[in-house]
């Protein structure tokens, strides 16, 4: 099946720890159009101190790359967009009105401390809707808090956070609890986008593999919604 749009990965290089060269970044491409994908969000971590970057090269960067496509790439876009840290720090971005969300949407991929779930996790929910941007959680089911208690993740869910998890939890590359946290929340009809997070041509083989682990665990149906229909509205603009 073809149509397929991954909102979070890790693809453009030079921005992060994702892709390290042009190479693998075509690379990672190419395993992703090969999976039926014909639009990839390239979202370089922000985070104070460690990586920031500013959109108008990440742009620059992705004509770069879009130049050196090849007939295997052919059908493939790509979209500008980041995965914010949220700490102490995005308040200042988010009362600066600094956010770059995903292409020309007010939707923005972020995410929190893997280890624990911090207590202004719904006050960032909050003051980013009153903004006027939609959050959308990254991999909530990495969370050791969510992997212990996957309630969690839907009580940020109610907070005002859209879900969404990697296609490579499904297939272990993150271990069982992450793996079952994942399960939970498909199940519970709590997820909204499913996404590669892929760093490395390595971890891009979660585009042929966590495709058709979704489907088994969700149906056809399902699977549509959170990998073509939900994220193709997300990125309509682009």
């Amino acid at each position: 099946m073809d149509g397929y749009v991954d909102i979070h990965s890790h693809v453009m290089w030079g921005f992060d720890d994702g892709a390290n060269s042009l190479d693998e970044t075509l690379e990672i491409l190419r395993l992703a159009r090969r999976a039926g994908f014909v639009l990839v969000a390239a979202t370089p971590h922000i985070m104070q101190g460690v990586y920031q970057h500013e959109r108008p090269k990440l742009e620059e960067t992705i004509r770069e790359v879009k130049s050196q496509f090849t007939d295997d790439l052919a059908g493939l876009d790509i979209s500008p967009g980041a995965e914010y840290y949220l700490d102490e720090n995005f308040y200042g971005l988010l009362d600066a009105d600094q956010i770059a969300p995903l292409g020309s949407s007010r939707h923005v991929l972020v995410e929190l401390p893997l280890l624990r779930i911090p207590p202004m996790a719904r006050d960032w929910a909050f003051r980013m809707r009153i903004k006027g941007y939609v959050p959308i959680l990254a991999h909530p089911e990495r969370y050791a808090d969510v992997g212990r208690k996957p309630q969690e993740a839907a009580a940020l869910h109610e907070a005002g956070y859209l879900i969404q998890i990697n296609l490579g939890s499904l297939i272990g590359m993150y271990g069982r609890s992450a793996r079952k946290a994942g399960e939970w929340l498909l199940k519970q009809g709590l997820v909204d986008f499913a996404a590669s997070d892929a760093h490395t041509p390595q971890q891009a083989a979660v585009y042929g593999e966590g495709v058709p682990a979704l489907a088994e665990i969700v149906g056809r149906s399902e699977l549509e919604r959170i990998l073509i229909e939900n994220p193709r509205q997300v990125l309509a603009g682009c």
